[in-house]
Parts: structure tokens; C-alpha cells; sequence
């Protein structure tokens, strides 16, 4: 497979519209002339797009002085993928910077003749159309395109003379992070805290037990505390309840963590990223694994691991080796024996009394492995493109890319399934061949009109008649009673982990305060500083009474090194202060900050306010797209911001955007008192 840069014939097509993300405005590829141009065709939930962004990030970091632009165009296939919230929640999920455009309508898919995910293509500095590529590319290749693109636009002296400086969409800063699986280690919930790249145990009453992994991504065996993951998912307990068994999915490993002992040791995989599995192998950990999500044990015969990205299932029995349990290695649906029957991304596992349950999340079914005979039938589930939202009778049902499955009862037997694309937990019960829907209302979020919403839960854990869920884009675990007479109306909660908010934050008038800026705010004549005052004492005003006990702004002083505050709340200033907090994260990072618990952030942090909990920080750029302050709110509520504050506080900047001639020829104004920017009283 190889990408041959053809000729200079066809002019690039412009792109369609939609929603851009990690961009200060819409981009169009006419005003990028002098980049080399990579676009990205992909969708959220596709494993072979999930194995293209290594390599874009590795390109980003060999290239990051020269003029190449990465662009994602997510041409969703589910109905949940063309959302942009749930668009953005994956950029944050996969830690993508470059540009991405939601081509929702398909009209970029379409003007460039986009035939399957993923595709690359690639656009030369005079902007013409010089290769393109389906599949999952070779990193060599494509490394060795983009080197040939820019080598002809420097000797033709084409390029532009920087990159393309952007903005990042919001970071949060909370407990757990896109957590993805959940396990019952005795009293003990496990909870794959992916984004952190650990593992961490929880008691049932919130308190937190242990955490395996340093939080950084990597690959290393040994002690807990040193050991490296690369975003974890799928976990399952030992039956004595002192150790756990882990899908470390972008790691291409199986990993076992010894609680009893504190070491992490390598059980299958070898690290890289490997082709389809093979019939049978002596020794598991010199077979390449590909995108590893799921596991769970088969009590008397080993563990089962969800290779996902082969779309296949593999066996580690008890005495030793590897067998290929599922799966032909290509992506479908049908049944019959397991070695030639097709699977999709399957990412869900639970069994009983010889039947092995699957999430088969690509063709959105629920699939049943009859271990003695080796017979792959479909319960739910019809094919590659067909998903809904439907239950009911079982022929009719419905689902959207599952991401989990349990068993909750012994007799039909009766599975609980995380119908990830729907937001919700389905009830299916296998005797009456019958789905209901038990929570989630089908829209995501976290919460709406005081009731819990769901916002694409990956992991289900059962214990003690109560279900526990991973609910991952609102980085939190929701606990479910089954049995309705133990729980008030029903109604499932939010497991309170050390005092994590366990409520929705204050919902904050940004529109209205948007359509009553003060003249001195808009006004792009005035200098900046007189505009922050009128802006900040705007903020204050309208949000001081919603759980918000500070608004100011932090404005880079001459020489860069610290930064001045304009303070809008009725309290003594704490300025200069270096940049060692948050306010310097978002100026150096040029994105949003979301912090939970400014406890979270160690104990480095320095707060001006001993009593402040919470804050959100948002950079305001200058039309140059350089950052020339940062906005801080903070509150003395545990997890009183969210997304909807820094969208809120962005749309407000926005009015304020100066041009680089607003200050000196940096594009930063020049401050140097800080009285100077303290509003009146």
C-alpha cells in the first residue's frame, strides 16, 4: 500500500460547511496556499481511524516547524457522530490540536470522492490535489509524501514562512477522564480512568483505595506507581478478588496488574500494533495485538480478549498459550462457526453457563458464542449500517454502537447493555426475546431538568443488585439499583467519588449578558485595558450571584514572564503572579481550562483565594491568533463550570478581539501597573 503523488492536474476542492474545531475561524484551502495540506477523512468510532491518529501526531511533531497543516474532516457514519458536541467530546478523547471540520452533511465526503474511512489526502503548497489513500496508510509512506511536498515547495520557494498558528478546543481537569470500563474487585470498584492513563480503586462509598499507573502514556512494567499505560479500557478481576487482568488498548497489550504484590507485568502483545491473530501460539507475548478493548474471564478455561481491532476474539487459557476463539479478521456481521464468522469491533464481553455474550459495536448487535460447539449467533442486530433506537420485541430492537454488556440475571438468561450511541442502558431479556429501555431518554448529557442524562456510557460492572457505569464523556461513574424498590423512584445517582460534584453546575445567562455589552467593551477604538475593565465588571455583575466569588483578567506584562490582573469581584488583587497555574496553562497551551477541584492540580497550586474550589480560564486571541489574556473565573463550589462556561465565556470574547495593532508590535498590549486595570468601584 502506498500513496504515488501524481502529477499537478486537479486544484484542491474547497472544503464544505460545518462546525471547525481547534480553529479561531472556518478555514478555507485557497488561504493556505504555501501549506502542505494532509486531510484526514474519518469517523469517531472507527477503529482504523483510531490507528491513523498516532501516526498524524507523529507527523505533527516531526513537522512542527514547518508549514504542514493536518486537517480532520469527520464524515460521521452513525447518527450520534454528527452531533458536534459528541464530534468535539472525541477530539478531547483522542487529544487531537489539528484543525477538524464536521462535515456532517457529507459535502467535503462527497466533492472528494471519499469512499471508506479512513482516507488521506494530500494537497501540495500551490494548492493542488497530488495523491489520496484508503485504508489505514503506512506511517512511512505518508512520512515520506509530506517530505516530497515540501521539499518541491521550498525549492519552487512556495511555503509560507511559519505554520498555522490555531487554537485548542477546552481541557477539563477532573477526577476521571473519559473513564471507559468499570470491574468489582471484591469491595472494590475498578475504574479504567483512560485519559489519565491509570488505573484507580474506589470503595463504594467513594473513597479512593489504590491507583496503578504514573498518569502518563507510555509502556512500562513494574510497580504501580511507576508503571505506564497508554488509555486502558477493558478490565476483569481474578476470582480470588487480589489482582486484575487489563485491555491496555493503545499499548496493543494485555497487562496484569498484582495487587497483593504491586507489580504490573505484560501478559499478551508486544507492544506494536499487529496483523490478524494467529490460529494457535506458544507464547502470547510475542503475538502482536491490535487495539485490545475488552477482556473478562471464562471460569476453567482463561481469559478472553476483545481484539478489536482484527475484529476478532482470542483465548488465554489457563495452562498457557494463545488460541484464536472468534472471528475470520474481517469486519461484518454473520453467523455459524466462530472461525468464519464475521464480527465488528467487538468491545463488550460477559458469560454464562457456557455462552459468552458480545458488544459487537460496529454492526450495533449483541452476539451469543456458544463455547461447547463453537456456534456465533446474533441476538440484536442486523448489519454494518443498520442501528436505531428501538425496543421492544427482539426482532425490531434496535441499538447504536454498544460498548458493553453484563449478565443481571440468571434465569433467560437477562442482559444489561450499554447502548453507547443512544445514551442509554437497554434490558434485554433473552428467554422473553424482549428489550426495554431501563435509563437515558435517548439525547445525551449530564443532566436536564434535574434528571440524569448520559452521554455515551462505555463500561458496565454488576454487584450486589446495583449497576455500576462508566459514563465517559461526563467523566463520571452513575450508579443504577435494579431492584426499584431500593432506590427512590428509581432514580440512578452519581457516585460521589471524594466529594466530586454529584449535581448539575449553575446554568449561566451568556446569551443575554452577550446582547447587553457595555459600549466601552465594544468599542475596538478604546485600548484594550479599558475594554477589559468594562467587560470584567460586565461579568461580574451578571454572574456574581451564580455560584462565581471572582472574574478577572490575566494580561501578559512586557517581557513575558508574569502576568497582571484586572479584578472585577470586590477583593484585594493578587498580582503579579507567575505563571505557574492555570491561567499560564491556558496562555501557553491557547486553549480553555476547565478544573473540577483546584485540588486536583496538586499541591503546587497557588490560589489567591484559600476558598476557591473551581475554575475556568479562556484565552482571548487577537485577529493575528496570538493570545493577549486569559479570562478567570472561579467559585468557591466544588465542579460549578463546564463546557457550556467556556463556550458561554468565548462567545463573550469574541466581541472583544483586537487587532495586533492594539498594543505593541508583539500584537500584546502593553501593561505594566496593575491598578491600571482595575475597574471602578
Amino acid at each position: 500500500m502506498g500513496v504515488r503523488l501524481v502529477p499537478q492536474q486537479f486544484s484542491a476542492p474547497e472544503l464544505g460547511s460545518g462546525t471547525w474545531f481547534n480553529t479561531l475561524r472556518p478555514l478555507r484551502l485557497s488561504a493556505l496556499r504555501g501549506h502542505v495540506i494532509l486531510l484526514d477523512f474519518w469517523t469517531y468510532c472507527c477503529v482504523n481511524c483510531m490507528h491513523v491518529i498516532p501516526m498524524l501526531r507523529a507527523l505533527e511533531e516531526r513537522f512542527a516547524d514547518r508549514p504542514l497543516v493536518v486537517i480532520g474532516v469527520h464524515s460521521g457514519k452513525f447518527d450520534n457522530e454528527r452531533h458536534h458536541e459528541r464530534v468535539r467530546a472525541a477530539l478531547l478523547r483522542h487529544g487531537l490540536t489539528h484543525p477538524v471540520l464536521d462535515d456532517s452533511s457529507y459535502e467535503s465526503w462527497r466533492r472528494y470522492g471519499v469512499e471508506a474511512w479512513p482516507t488521506v489526502a494530500l494537497i501540495d503548497a500551490e494548492g493542488f490535489l497530488r495523491g489520496a489513500i484508503a485504508g489505514e496508510p503506512p506511517k512511512a509512506v505518508i512520512e515520506a509524501a509530506v517530505e516530497q511536498l515540501l521539499a518541491e515547495g521550498q525549492e519552487r520557494r512556495l511555503l509560507a514562512p511559519a505554520p498555522l498558528r490555531t487554537r485548542y478546543e477546552p481541557q477539563v481537569v477532573s477526577r476521571l477522564s473519559f473513564p471507559s470500563k468499570v470491574a468489582l474487585v471484591g469491595p472494590t470498584l475498578a475504574i479504567s480512568d483512560t485519559n489519565h492513563h491509570r488505573i484507580v480503586g474506589y470503595d463504594l462509598d467513594g473513597s479512593l483505595r489504590w491507583s496503578v499507573g504514573e498518569g502518563v502514556p507510555g509502556y512500562r512494567d513494574g510497580r504501580l506507581s511507576i508503571a505506564r499505560f497508554d488509555h486502558p479500557q477493558g478490565l476483569v478481576s481474578d476470582q480470588q478478588g487480589n489482582a486484575l487482568f487489563v485491555a491496555d488498548t493503545e499499548n496493543h497489550l494485555v497487562r496484569h496488574v498484582d495487587l497483593t504484590t504491586g507489580t504490573v507485568t505484560s501478559v499478551a502483545g508486544t507492544g506494536a500494533q499487529g496483523p490478524a491473530l494467529p490460529s494457535v501460539a506458544a507464547d502470547p507475548r510475542l503475538v502482536p495485538l491490535s487495539t485490545p478493548w475488552e477482556v473478562t474471564l471464562l471460569p476453567g478455561h482463561g481469559l478472553v480478549v476483545a481484539n478489536t481491532g482484527t475484529h476478532q476474539l482470542a483465548l488465554l487459557p489457563d495452562g498457557g498459550g494463545l488460541r484464536l476463539l472468534a472471528g475470520c479478521a474481517d469486519e461484518g456481521l454473520s453467523d455459524g462457526n466462530a472461525l468464519e464468522a464475521l464480527m465488528a469491533q467487538p468491545s463488550g464481553l460477559a458469560h454464562h453457563q457456557g455462552t459468552l455474550y458480545i458488544a459487537d459495536a460496529e454492526s450495533s448487535s449483541v452476539r451469543a458464542l456458544r463455547l461447547d460447539t463453537r456456534d456465533l449467533r446474533t441476538l440484536v442486530g442486523t448489519g454494518l449500517f443498520d442501528f436505531g433506537a428501538t425496543v421492544g420485541p427482539l426482532r425490531g430492537s434496535k441499538l447504536q454502537h454498544p460498548l458493553a454488556v453484563v449478565v443481571a440475571a440468571e434465569q433467560g438468561p437477562v442482559l444489561l447493555i450499554a447502548d453507547t450511541y443512544n445514551h442509554r442502558i437497554v434490558r434485554l431479556d433473552v428467554a422473553a426475546a424482549r428489550t426495554e429501555a431501563i435509563l437515558g431518554d435517548g439525547h445525551p448529557g449530564a443532566w436536564h431538568l434535574g434528571q440524569l442524562r448520559l452521554d455515551e456510557p462505555g463500561g458496565l460492572a454488576l454487584g450486589e443488585g446495583i449497576l455500576y457505569i462508566a459514563d465517559t464523556n461526563n467523566h463520571r461513574i452513575v450508579t443504577l439499583p435494579l431492584d426499584a424498590a431500593a432506590r427512590p423512584a428509581g432514580a440512578p445517582c452519581v457516585l460521589a467519588l471524594e466529594g466530586a460534584p454529584r449535581g448539575p453546575p449553575p446554568e449561566r445567562p451568556y446569551a443575554q449578558l452577550a446582547g447587553s455589552l457595555p459600549p466601552d467593551a465594544t468599542d475596538g477604538g478604546l485600548p484594550l485595558e479599558r475594554r477589559l475593565q468594562a467587560m470584567t465588571t460586565h461579568l461580574w455583575q451578571g454572574l456574581g450571584s451564580r455560584d462565581v466569588s471572582w472574574v478577572g483578567f490575566y494580561v501578559p506584562a512586557e517581557g513575558g514572564t508574569q502576568m497582571v490582573l484586572s479584578c472585577g469581584a470586590p477583593k484585594p488583587a493578587c498580582s503579579p503572579i507567575g505563571l505557574h497555574g492555570v491561567c499560564g496553562r491556558a496562555l501557553r497551551s491557547r486553549r480553555a481550562v476547565i478544573v473540577e477541584d483546584v485540588r486536583l492540580l496538586g499541591e503546587g497550586y497557588v490560589a489567591c483565594d484559600p476558598a476557591d474550589r473551581s475554575e475556568v480560564v479562556v484565552p482571548l486571541f487577537d485577529d493575528a491568533g496570538e493570545v493577549v489574556a486569559v479570562l478567570d473565573l472561579d467559585s468557591h463550589q466544588v465542579g460549578a463550570f463546564g463546557l457550556a462556561d467556556a463556550d458561554g465565556l468565548s462567545l463573550l470574547l469574541a466581541a472583544l478581539r483586537p487587532s495586533p495593532s492594539a498594543g505593541d508590535e508583539g500584537g500584546a498590549p502593553k501593561v505594566t501597573d496593575a491598578t491600571s486595570l482595575r475597574p471602578e468601584a
